[in-house]
């Protein structure tokens, strides 16, 4: 089964760093990862710290998006799931921000559903 994440990120990359190594060894291919923050300064910052997971050896990749504005969590999410629909990637999602521990079992969504517009 093809799993991928979807992270978003508001001025917290030192989260995001933690949210990221919790991921690994979860069976998840890719992450796409959000900055919701609007802020070139905290994007550079973020760039860095997945860098820096990255270079840990985790088992996936991760693509982030700066959109250069905070779209809000639902828009953001629905941004991220028009990308992989038109990478045909990944037929289910795991909800990274979801408080429960993660597991790729926990929260996936069949990426079927039509984005809101």
């Amino acid at each position: 089964m093809n799993v991928c994440a979807i992270i978003l990120d508001y001025f917290g990359a030192d989260k995001t760093e933690k949210c990221l190594m919790s991921l690994a060894s979860q069976g998840i291919k890719t992450i796409y990862l959000l900055d919701n923050s609007g802020s070139h300064s905290i994007s550079e910052k973020l760039t860095s710290t997945v860098a820096r997971v990255l270079a840990t050896g985790v088992d996936f990749k991760v693509e982030i998006f700066s959109v250069g504005a905070n779209l809000g969590f639902s828009k953001g999410v629905n941004f991220v799931l028009v990308h992989d629909r038109r990478s045909a990637s990944s037929p289910y999602m795991k909800n990274a921000s979801s408080k429960r521990p993660l597991s790729p079992t926990i929260s996936c969504l069949k990426n079927k559903q039509q984005p809101l517009r």
